[in-house]
């Protein structure tokens, strides 16, 4: 509730413009924000609703953009359910629901692999059928999504096998270190390259 008062307060302050993109963390601390929301860097740098980080942020005009735009949505998705015309829907439905609601308490939609897979459900809602064209380039995003998630998956086990030997935070012998050190710089290449270029 504190995030949220402080996100209302950032939004009074600059109502039409906004405090700017990405200022909401320094904002909140100037604003007041208790220390104990701080810790690790993780709360404070979101609202943790995505109405009210816009808000804050772009002011009113992101506000009404994107408010505008999901009761379209909203409109759009139950009238074509009460249709029936496309019986993937409710499943559609259910997806964006979840993410939606997500978004009220936290902010996933910052992150690129659930903001692709909530724009692919969300772009599903026509009103007409699913067309078997629609359905393979689907079924191929699915399958391509599937594939970058395994490959992450398979890359970020490694990283956290080689980061301990990589940083010194072992008894690892020269020879080992040097090994982690390599898969790291190979780790580079893949898809957590912007995340491990820091560490590197």
């Amino acid at each position: 509730w504190q995030l949220w008062l402080v996100a209302g307060r950032l939004f009074a302050s600059s109502p039409w413009t906004g405090i700017g993109w990405g200022e909401f963390a320094g904002a909140a601390m100037d604003f007041g924000l208790a220390e104990q929301l701080a810790a690790e860097n993780l709360v404070w740098s979101s609202p943790h609703n995505l109405f009210l980080h816009l808000t804050a942020e772009l002011g009113l005009p992101a506000l009404l953009i994107v408010a505008f735009a999901s009761c379209r949505w909203w409109l759009t998705a139950l009238r074509v359910a009460r249709e029936g015309v496309n019986p993937d829907l409710p499943f559609v439905i259910a997806a964006v629901g979840i993410v939606f609601t997500h978004s009220m308490i936290e902010y996933p939609l910052w992150y690129a692999h659930v903001l692709v897979l909530f724009a692919a459900l969300a772009s599903i809602v026509t009103t007409d059928s699913v067309t078997r064209l629609s359905r393979a380039f689907s079924l191929l995003l699915v399958a391509t999504l599937a594939g970058a998630l395994t490959w992450a998956f398979i890359d970020h086990h490694r990283f956290e096998r080689s980061f301990a030997l990589a940083t010194g935070r072992t008894l690892a012998s020269a020879p080992e270190v040097a090994q982690a050190n390599a898969e790291l710089q190979s780790l580079a290449r893949g898809p957590l390259g912007a995340a491990l270029a820091p560490w590197i």
